[in-house]
């Protein structure tokens, strides 16, 4: 139980940042800010809070104030790819494409089960491997069919169909990206 263990090591930042999280997905946001808040005083070397403030500033519809946070996380722990994939949401939230994808190609060297880096894993060395990368093309094709006016969904796509290459059906979504982002310039801000 969260509230025990934050009662007998008060000084803990790290429990009030899981207790946070919780209230976050349980949605007491107000709780859970209080929480963020101190933990990030008790202890603001923990790059999971700051993670984990950002997601709540972009359920708040505030990139600009979850781009601060998240940009912290990313400073204090380089590995953890779920705070580079926050950020990217929330540049992307901004309309700050560049830098979206210079966080996502971050991730690549990361993170083995994505996939951004699927086809660089060696054969047989994850033996599910197929059942997840079925998995990721049945989310990029949901991610354009939801929302076939987002140019970065199809460029996304785009992008993991070369790298899988199969080069047409890149072809056809990266021109359709082309097309998408031509129309909204801001996008391409980095």
């Amino acid at each position: 139980d969260f509230n025990e263990a934050i009662r007998r090591q008060p000084r803990r930042g790290a429990l009030r940042a899981w207790r946070g999280e919780v209230l976050r997905k349980l949605g007491r946001l107000s709780d859970c800010r209080r929480d963020l808040d101190l933990a990030v005083k008790l202890e603001p070397r923990y790059a999971f809070t700051w993670e984990i403030r950002g997601r709540l500033h972009l359920m708040l519809g505030r990139p600009k104030a979850a781009l601060r946070d998240l940009e912290r996380a990313c400073r204090l722990d380089p590995a953890r790819t779920m705070s580079f994939a926050w950020r990217a949401e929330a540049r992307l939230r901004m309309g700050r494409l560049r830098g979206a994808w210079t966080d996502l190609e971050h991730i690549y060297p990361l993170e083995p089960l994505s996939f951004w880096n699927a086809d660089r894993v060696e054969e047989g060395r994850l033996p599910d491997r197929a059942e997840r990368q079925d998995s990721y093309w049945r989310t990029l094709d949901a991610a354009v069919n939801l929302a076939p006016d987002d140019g970065v969904a199809w460029l996304i796509r785009g992008r993991a169909f070369t790298t899988a290459g199969r080069g047409p059906e890149a072809l056809s979504d990266l021109a359709r990206a082309g097309k998408l982002l031509r129309a909204a310039p801001s996008a391409l801000r980095g």
